[in-house]
């Protein structure tokens, strides 16, 4: 089960007291609360908190947090509900996250919103009651995903992609992972990729879902979904011109974090990289062989001469291969001009 706290960030919240509320205003309560910590001492226990979880220290950062996530502290609320997800500092206790994340999420923390839903979402499997806990889920990520939160978007985009909790809906889907990918969620950048590509609640658009998976490869991401992607849509061809140069460029980024797919592909397309480069040899010995000029196959071959580019080449270009008697440039010129120029056979 992926930990809660790896689905928005890494960050410890570095700012004391509530987060901004969806409308830009603070409520009372929250005001409160600011109100009551407004002493340097409570700075100062924040602060150094914060320095102790930065750290790595979390038993200390929980010993300063935990009186004023208990005085009402929105931050301190939301971070022992990380802490006790994780089990960063404390033991992992899933009823005591619930807890404080609920505390924090009633002051107006948007991130406590989206990490409870995620606690019920991902409770299911060991819950007693799933269906309760997916309605849940499904209360707590709409009201952050409503209010911008890009994970809180994503997953709610995926309850809708597979049914889970909710009726199967592809529009949704894709609207909500078209909010979370506007934001450069990488998850939803590759979602919105494979609905581009399938035609999943909106047309098919190759060029899109190439443009998407281009994004999220660039962030990173670490199970290396979108290089795969790419690699494979260039190896085959797929919605794209086939590429062999690219996809061994976007299979090898993949296969060296260990994507097993990758390797797999990767392997494939390196030898149909070889056996093409044979076959061009080939065909390009049987052209020369025809005009009784095979002795400057090593010229052709060494320069990635093929048989398509057979028309564009000038005097001047034979001259820079190293073909350097005029009479046989001059052969080889005519033999181009007069063609067709057709493949070799074995």
């Amino acid at each position: 089960m992926p930990e809660v706290l790896t689905r928005w960030g890494s960050k410890w919240g570095s700012k004391r007291g509530a987060p901004s509320s969806p409308h830009g205003r603070t409520s009372l309560a929250v005001l409160t609360a600011l109100m009551l910590f407004a002493t340097p001492v409570v700075a100062g226990d924040w602060e150094d908190g914060l320095a102790a979880a930065n750290a790595g220290d979390f038993q200390k950062a929980f010993r300063l947090w935990e009186p004023l996530a208990k005085q009402g502290d929105v931050s301190a609320q939301h971070n022992l509900g990380r802490m006790y997800a994780t089990g960063q500092g404390v033991s992992k206790d899933n009823a005591k996250a619930i807890s404080w994340y609920h505390k924090a999420a009633e002051q107006g923390s948007v991130p406590s919103h989206t990490n409870l839903g995620l606690m019920y979402y991902d409770n299911i499997w060991d819950s007693k009651d799933p269906t309760d806990d997916l309605a849940k889920a499904f209360y707590w990520l709409s009201k952050a995903a409503e209010w911008g939160h890009p994970v809180a978007q994503y997953y709610l985009g995926e309850m809708y992609d597979i049914g889970r909790g909710v009726p199967m809906d592809s529009a949704e889907a894709f609207s909500w992972y078209s909010k979370a990918a506007e934001q450069e969620y990488t998850d939803a950048q590759i979602s919105l990729a494979g609905f581009y590509e399938h035609g999943r609640g909106t047309p098919t658009d190759h060029e899109k879902a190439i443009s998407l998976y281009l994004k999220a490869a660039e962030q990173g991401h670490w199970m290396a979904l979108p290089q795969y992607a790419l690699g494979v849509k260039y190896h085959l061809g797929f919605g794209v011109p086939m590429d062999l140069a690219k996809a061994i460029f976007w299979l090898s980024q993949a296969a060296e974090q260990g994507h097993v797919g990758a390797i797999e592909q990767l392997e494939k397309a390196k030898e149909q990289e070889a056996t093409s480069q044979i076959n061009g040899g080939n065909d390009i010995l049987h052209w020369l062989e025809s005009i009784g000029l095979e002795k400057y196959l090593e010229q052709f071959v060494s320069n990635d001469i093929t048989l398509d580019i057979l028309p564009d080449l000038t005097d001047a270009n034979l001259r820079e291969m190293g073909i350097n008697s005029l009479g046989n440039r001059k052969r080889i010129l005519k033999a181009i001009r007069e063609g067709p120029i057709q493949m070799g056979t074995e």
